[in-house]
């Protein structure tokens, strides 16, 4: 029942071939219906997940009948829509007036047929009389506790009876036998199945459904629609189906420019490093992988670093350029991107502890740019999201020369404007330069901000401004920059102040200071922070360890991380496509998920051997 706490969600649409098996004049039903949930306050940093997502499409009847148990909540909710004011909502809690009893076992026999049908049985090839094996699966649609119950059930309805065909009412033996006759010849199951196809049916069209069959037929959940209900396999089938969608559109661009006898599919080479995040590292995918799923669909680390090294590097690039790209895209048709966001831009460095550099052609180590950090590794633009309801990261790129960070964030700043557009873009004051702001301005206009360091105007603004106090200079002498920026001081909380405990931050922009309050800059740009979580994240959570000393590997691995980062991300925040749930997916699932739906799952038998 919806009532005022209910979150209202997007649309289920229903395609039913049952409705046809009923009278014409009953045939009226609503094919689509608005989805309810229940109230969930874990889910409120993200905004309301349960207005993204896309409608979710019905078909019936379905391919297995396990299918109906995971749609069980969708079921109620076209149950609910379709239930007429004929109906009595009133009934007994042990069971259902003669009259609500009598329409459910007419429209049971009605859709039994059908169901059968769906189950590979023939009413004309069993060995039992149509009449009883219909009788049968009336007793199971009912979840009835013996056929001594199911004659009496025919006593108390003589209208079922006669629907049945039976001038007189058999006895239990005769129940009996058909049943041992249909279990010998392999047909029990079926028609318990075929009942179960019905009852959802039935409950589908809005028709009371008695109390034993909810029970029985997994029709006990809740309108509006309650995740906590869900049983686990629906769960998991609905992240393994938001995964397997996700790869089928995201992996395209990636090709290695493959030959005919390129021994592993590009999926099987995501999916072992999504195994090797979880086995902690990548020599660790195949032998874990091997316990549950079939060896030979599972590339060696040896067979994926080969492949690297015959692809340039610039083409490594280019492909995930075009998968962030087609994420983007995704997201907007789940409701994301529907706004401009705000954007954090950095960098996060994979130091090099190899004991060679690598052959001929590979990429050149840099120094760490990190002030006070010493080594050599591989330097990475950042481009991410950094409000909470969409934190995605749209781009991480190899910075071959420290010089060229600021053009790496700007082609990083460029793909996700022409995409999604820009709110205002957020830099932290190791680019506290000309070059900087200038590109901020070539595509964020005036909607920018850069910490400033302690030095020149913003040096002088810090020292004048007394405590507690915020401050701002219109104009400033900044790196020949024309005009000159803004500057903004504010007072900042004990949390966020420095090893040196300064009490002020300073800031550049061109937002006008007498529109934009400091309080407004500070605010927005602390949660800029939430980028180095997110690098966190993508390193030790999604993040494949490695040895490798080759470039092209490790910027392989760390696109796949963010590749990874960003379906869960996605799942968490939009409902499913499959069954309309609010998933909290942790990563480790999100990575299991991916390699379930790519390799094939050994046997129990061949597991034991």
């Amino acid at each position: 029942m919806m009532t005022e706490s209910t979150v209202r969600g997007g649309k289920a649409v229903h395609s039913d071939a049952y409705i046809h098996d009923l009278d014409s004049s009953k045939a009226n039903h609503t094919s689509e219906v608005d989805l309810g949930y229940q109230h969930d306050p874990t889910g409120e940093d993200y905004g309301p997940v349960a207005q993204r997502g896309q409608d979710v499409e019905l078909e019936h009847p379905v391919e297995d009948v396990e299918e109906l148990y995971h749609e069980a909540h969708l079921t109620v909710q076209f149950g609910e829509a379709n239930r007429s004011g004929e109906n009595d909502e009133n009934e007994p809690s042990d069971g259902l007036s003669e009259e609500s009893a009598a329409e459910f076992d007419k429209t049971v026999l009605q859709f039994a047929e059908r169901a059968l049908c769906e189950e590979g049985v023939s009413l004309d090839e069993l060995p039992e009389k149509p009449r009883r094996v219909r009788a049968l699966l009336l007793h199971d649609a009912w979840a009835m506790e013996s056929y001594p119950r199911l004659v009496a059930h025919f006593e108390e309805l003589e209208a079922t009876a006669q629907k049945l065909g039976f001038s007189s009412i058999p006895d239990q033996s005769t129940f009996w036998r058909t049943h041992n006759a249909l279990r010998e010849d392999g047909y029990r199951e079926s028609i318990q199945n075929a009942a179960t196809r019905v009852v959802h049916a039935v409950a589908r069209r809005g028709i009371i459904v008695p109390e034993s069959a909810v029970t029985a037929h997994g029709l006990d959940v809740s309108v509006p629609i309650d995740e906590g209900e869900v049983a686990g396999e629906t769960r998991r089938a609905a992240i393994r189906h938001w995964v397997d969608s996700l790869l089928d559109e995201l992996l395209e661009p990636i090709s290695f420019d493959r030959s005919k006898n390129l021994q592993h599919a590009v999926k099987a080479i995501i999916a072992a490093v999504a195994q090797g995040a979880y086995a902690h590292g990548l020599n660790s995918a195949r032998p874990t992988a091997s316990w549950h799923y079939e060896t030979s669909e599972i590339p060696t680390a040896g067979q994926v670093s080969r492949l690297l090294r015959s692809v340039d590097t610039q083409e490594i690039l280019r492909m995930f350029t075009d998968i962030n790209r087609r994420f983007i895209q995704i997201a907007s048709a789940h409701g994301f991107f529907d706004r401009d966001y705000n954007y954090a831009l950095d960098t996060t460095w994979v130091k090099y502890e190899g004991k060679h550099v690598g052959e001929d052609g590979e990429l050149k180590l840099i120094e760490n740019p990190k002030q006070g950090d010493k080594g050599i590794g591989w330097l990475f633009a950042v481009l991410c999201v950094m409000d909470i309801d969409a934190r995605f990261a749209l781009g991480l790129n190899l910075v071959e020369d420290k010089s060229e960070t600021t053009e790496q964030f700007r082609f990083l700043l460029r793909t996700a404007a022409r995409e999604g557009g820009v709110n205002r873009v957020h830099i932290d004051r190791e680019f506290y330069d000309g070059d900087a702001v200038r590109m901020c301005r070539a595509i964020a206009g005036r909607n920018w901000v850069i910490r400033a360091k302690r030095q020149g105007e913003a040096a002088e603004l810090l020292a004048e401004t007394p405590e507690g106090k915020s401050n701002s200079r219109r104009n400033i002498n900044f790196a020949d920059v024309t005009p000159g920026p803004n500057l903004y001081v504010y007072p900042v909380p004990e949390k966020f102040r420095d090893d040196a405990g300064h009490t002020h931050m300073a800031f550049l922009s061109d937002l006008d200071p007498d529109d934009t309050p400091a309080a407004e800059i500070f605010d927005t740009y602390s949660k800029r922070w939430s980028v180095e979580t997110l690098l966190r994240q993508l390193k030790h959570d999604v993040g494949v360890e490695t040895s490798s000393p080759y470039p092209k590997m490790r910027l392989f691995l760390l696109q796949i991380a963010t590749l990874c980062y960003n379906i869960h991300t996605l799942m968490n925040r939009a409902t499913s496509p499959k069954y309309a749930l609010r998933l909290d997916v942790p990563y480790y699932e999100v990575l299991l998920a991916i390699v379930d739906v790519v390799y094939t799952r050994r046997g129990a038998t061949e597991l034991n051997r």
